[in-house]
């Protein structure tokens, strides 16, 4: 006779879960997969994708063909920056929509008025002007005198350039925006903000070199042009040689793949380039002037020479 009360074996109520289960599920994105055809043609189905001993339910789209099978490279998705959404998956490869990058660009631009700001301010305790020596004036003397003077001025207004290019490109980012780019080197890039962002890398670049030359010269003639001025004077030349060496570097690699010039003077010729290409499109009046302007102060400064006394 059979017990009534006979135990029954339990049937498990869920499959055993294996360790990555959990962390497999976080990993798959649940996204629509969107197909070159009629779009009236798509329909949602779902799809069992199994992993280990769990399953996972998938929403795919599908043809009035049939159903289509889900790409492994999905699981990939993890690895893209969240401002990169997926548009699409055709043939396996996932190809990446565009992005707003205006803040980033806006913070590109502020690395480069902070420093061009602390630079400019740097300028004018060290003078613009070096006062003559009675008795111990020569012609090189005076030479780099009124060099000094030169150096100052044209480094003084080229960080002054620089703060106002990237100050109005961090407002018209704020104010007015930018279109959706692959990335902030093709924002960068465009019609738009390249003017404005060459500028600013340019000047800053030139008065950093002002600034050099400023010390090297200033040291110099303090000390008479003895051995500690040009141990000095070679110190200057040294870090002006590495800066640029850095510079150049900098301007080369591009975004690391695309680059625009190939060192810091062809960025000073692009962006003269550029300049001209916005003054014959907008016939601006003061741009004119700026560009007559700075033609003057070269010649001037060739005709120096003329003027230049002779040893004292």
């Amino acid at each position: 006779r059979r017990p009534s009360h006979s135990p029954r074996p339990r049937r498990p109520t869920h499959s055993p879960r294996s360790p990555g289960s959990s962390k497999s599920a976080r990993m798959l994105l649940l996204l629509p997969l969107i197909l070159p055809g009629d779009s009236s043609a798509l329909a949602t189905n779902t799809a069992s994708v199994q992993n280990g001993a769990s399953k996972m339910l998938l929403p795919v789209s599908r043809l009035s063909a049939g159903p289509m099978v889900v790409s492994p490279q999905v699981k990939l998705m993890r690895f893209l920056p969240k401002q990169h959404m997926v548009h699409s998956l055709r043939g396996g490869a996932i190809s990446s929509s565009l992005a707003d990058y205006s803040s980033a660009a806006s913070d590109l631009f502020g690395n480069m008025r902070t420093p061009a700001s602390i630079v400019g301010g740097a300028i004018v305790p060290m003078g613009f002007v070096l006062k003559e020596k009675v008795g111990e004036e020569t012609q090189l003397t005076t030479a780099l005198r009124r060099a000094y003077t030169l150096f100052a001025v044209a480094s003084f207004t080229s960080q002054l350039i620089s703060v106002v290019y990237s100050s109005i490109a961090v407002n018209k980012l704020a104010e007015i925006g930018a279109a959706p780019t692959k990335n902030v080197y093709e924002l960068l890039s465009g019609t738009t903000y390249q003017l404005p962002w060459i500028g600013c890398n340019v000047h800053f670049f030139l008065g950093l070199f002002g600034v050099l030359c400023m010390v090297g010269i200033r040291v110099f003639l303090e000390t008479g042009g003895k051995a500690f001025g040009a141990a000095a004077a070679f110190i200057t030349a040294s870090a002006f040689a590495l800066m640029t060496s850095i510079m150049n570097r900098g301007v080369a690699a591009g975004d690391g793949t695309i680059r625009s010039s190939s060192n810091i003077l062809s960025l000073v010729v692009q962006y003269i380039h550029l300049i001209m290409v916005e003054i014959a499109r907008t016939r601006g009046v003061f741009q004119i002037l700026s560009f007559g302007f700075a033609l003057a102060a070269l010649v001037s400064t060739f005709r120096m020479k003329k003027t230049a006394p002779g040893p004292a």
